[in-house]
């Protein structure tokens, strides 16, 4: 299954984020779901996994993910301590797989009863 870009632009808010069994420690929205469905579940695991685990991304309060279709990586973009911008990760050559479009996302945190959490969103549900 795949989807049209267009298709992204309809998430825009989660009224109940879900969570991952094998990855505990962070949350994400509809629009990330529909990804998973989709065609892109390969995706959403490795950013999860390297949310999670990569010390590198992991540090940051608030990270960009930004997939490119045509080169093939993903880059994960952080904030230094002087408040720049600076590429804390990036995972390259991820062949075999496609995506349709350019896709941003985003890993920020969040609250909830438990305390705070980590949430994976879509730009568009920023």
């Amino acid at each position: 299954m795949t989807f049209k870009p267009s298709e992204l632009a309809h998430f825009t808010g989660c009224e109940q984020p879900f969570r991952d069994g094998m990855f505990r420690g962070i949350i994400y929205t509809d629009g990330v779901k529909f990804l998973r469905e989709n065609g892109c579940n390969w995706l959403v695991v490795d950013i999860l996994s390297t949310a999670v685990l990569d010390p590198a991304v992991k540090g940051q309060e608030f990270v960009s993910v930004k997939v490119n279709k045509d080169k093939k990586h993903i880059s994960f973009i952080g904030v230094n301590d002087e408040g720049e911008e600076v590429e804390v990760k990036r995972m390259s050559d991820y062949i075999g797989f496609d995506v349709p479009c350019d896709i941003t996302l985003f890993i920020g945190e969040t609250y909830q009863s438990s305390g705070p959490v980590k949430i994976l969103l879509l730009g568009s549900e920023y």
